[in-house]
């Protein structure tokens, strides 16, 4: 019941999110505070909304973590820490492959403070390194980071598979938005390089 709780959690927390992402959301508060301010502070506003929405979640994981399905011990804890090593460093080189202080909306936040021109220029299409081997790195190594947990508990396996159906919605929606920013240049990257799934290429 406890990852029921947690899942449940994540999913509204999803849902929100997806909601404050949309196109008719933005053009709501584009209208409200005008353009300008909408350029410079909506991504960091949404940043900084996404951390703060977790903390009740993670509170909830806290004070209730429940039964432990899971308890590595020994070669295999180490051999699972390994992983999630690895998944970090790859969480690390998929972010140094776009710009993160862009991808966070900092960028346009120091743009508006200091009234230079917005939008930013449009950024390139990433499509080398991690993202040759998938279309979403940081949503791939992030899930294996969170699998490979020497412990799991039950509101902890709630967290994962919760993260797992966002991330799994949050893609599909994300690529709408790279169809319809890079045309024709991010459906031939999607012919080629596999969804989530590393050589697992969608079918012609």
């Amino acid at each position: 019941m406890i990852a029921l709780g947690v899942l449940a959690a994540l999913l509204l927390y999803g849902a929100f999110h997806s909601a404050t992402a949309s196109a008719a959301c933005k053009a709501r508060v584009e209208g409200l505070v005008g353009e300008r301010a909408f350029l410079g502070l909506y991504r960091l506003s949404y940043s900084l909304m996404s951390v703060l929405t977790l903390v009740p979640i993670v509170g909830l994981m806290t004070g209730r973590p429940g039964p432990t399905i899971w308890h590595a011990e020994g070669v295999a804890a180490h051999a699972l820490l390994a992983i999630r090593g690895l998944a970090g460093i790859g969480v690390a080189a998929a972010l140094l492959q776009i710009d993160a202080l862009r991808f966070l909306g900092i960028k346009d936040a120091i743009a508006y403070f200091r009234g230079r021109p917005l939008p930013l220029p449009p950024e390139p299409l990433a499509t080398r390194g991690a993202y040759r081997l998938v279309r979403h790195p940081l949503y791939l190594f992030s899930l294996i980071a969170l699998w490979s947990s020497p412990v799991m508990t039950e509101s902890f396996l709630g967290l994962a598979l919760g993260v797992t159906v966002y991330f799994a919605f949050g893609s599909i929606l994300e690529e709408r938005k790279l169809a319809r920013a890079f045309g024709p240049e991010y459906a031939a990257y999607r012919k080629t390089v596999p969804w989530l799934i590393p050589l697992v290429k969608r079918k012609q």
